[in-house]
């Protein structure tokens, strides 16, 4: 079992806590906040498995190691998925406001 615990800079006086747990070939990820304690993707889990430890206190410890756990992992491989489809949406967004800009503007004369 692997196990990568970071502390996290939030908005509550004491840093959160997200964990990764690697046993076999599931991984498990919990994080201390609110959203965490309900089960929900909250922006420090996704803030780490994006690479981004600006708030996180032990980054220095143990990244290198615990990028090698995520690689191949269900996990990660769906996140990667996600970010993507995240990038895709708001690439879509922009044309959506871009077609309701040019269609106002063809209204308006």
């Amino acid at each position: 079992m692997e196990d990568f615990t970071f502390f996290v800079i939030g908005s509550a006086i004491e840093p959160y806590q997200v964990q990764f747990t690697k046993t076999d070939k599931k991984l498990g990820v919990k994080c201390s906040c609110p959203a965490g304690y309900m089960k929900q993707i909250c922006k420090h889990k996704v803030n780490i498995l994006s690479g981004d430890f600006n708030n996180v206190i032990n980054e220095d410890i143990y990244k290198k190691e615990f990028f090698g756990m995520l690689e191949g992992s269900p996990i990660f491989n769906k996140f990667i998925q996600f970010k993507e489809d995240e990038r895709l949406l708001e690439l879509q967004k922009k044309k959506f406001e871009r077609s309701k800009f040019e269609l106002v503007k063809l209204f308006n004369s």
